[in-house]
């Protein structure tokens, strides 16, 4: 049986009086590839953000990675977990060069403090070099498309080979073409066979490309489904946690 990326064990968390979940538990194998749907509110980021220490349950235990969380130093958990979400473009500063956006990726801050050392450069090089951008490495961030910018957020998120790549609502920022390019990125990356265990956070059906194989589908911090990619995506599952009674399938 394959090791545990991922599990919660009867996690409950509120925020203020807002009950998020109750007695939440998952696992994740290492290798899996999960897609998380939800209505707004359902608790999807909180996901997220409990996996990575931002938030703390009130009942229950969340291990990652086999660490414990409460028991474990934080910063060097997180540089085992790769996570694209949009606040990282938004807080990345535009002047930043594309090599330093993607050497902060090392120890998870918006942008690497003083000279980046070459070992480090040469990482980020390379990792850039696998999604074909390595020409953009000293461009300013803020000068390139949104296509250019996911790519280097991503080669950010994958500098240090990461066991777990966290992607919360990824793709939000992207025009259909530069999403389609995005597609195909991480497929390619999902496809090597030392890839690590994806979690995609997503509201659209068309994130969901053939690597995702397990879902994770959320409904007022009680309900929740999940299992194979086939049996959530059903009507019937989708009329349970959506409300949609129109068939899509």
């Amino acid at each position: 049986m394959s090791a545990l990326t991922i599990k919660l064990d009867r996690v409950s968390l509120k925020r203020g009086e807002t009950e998020v979940f109750k007695n939440l538990s998952w696992e994740v194998r290492k290798g899996e590839h999960w897609f998380v749907m939800g209505n707004n509110g359902s608790g999807k980021t909180s996901l997220i953000d409990l996996i990575m220490g931002h938030l703390w349950p009130q009942k229950g235990k969340v291990v990652v990675l086999g660490e414990t969380l409460g028991e474990v130093f934080l910063p060097q958990l997180r540089k085992r977990i790769g996570y694209v979400s949009p606040w990282i473009f938004n807080r990345m500063g535009s002047s930043v060069p594309v090599y330093n956006v993607v050497a902060s990726g090392t120890d998870g801050s918006v942008g690497f403090w003083g000279n980046v050392p070459d070992p480090i450069y040469q990482q980020a090089l390379a990792k850039l070099e696998f999604f074909h951008c390595a020409d953009l490495a000293e461009r300013a961030f803020g000068s390139l498309s949104s296509g250019q910018q996911f790519k280097v957020i991503l080669a950010r998120a994958l500098i240090n080979d990461p066991e777990l790549f966290l992607l919360d609502e990824p793709f939000a920022q992207l025009d259909i073409g530069a999403r389609m390019q995005a597609y195909d990125l991480i497929e390619k990356w999902a496809g090597l066979g030392h890839s690590p265990s994806i979690i995609l956070v997503t509201h659209h059906l068309e994130d969901l490309t053939a690597s995702y194989t397990k879902g994770l589908l959320i409904k007022d911090s009680r309900a929740v489904f999940k299992g194979s990619r086939n049996d959530l995506l059903t009507n019937a599952f989708f009329k349970k946690t959506f409300g949609i009674t129109k068939k899509i399938f």
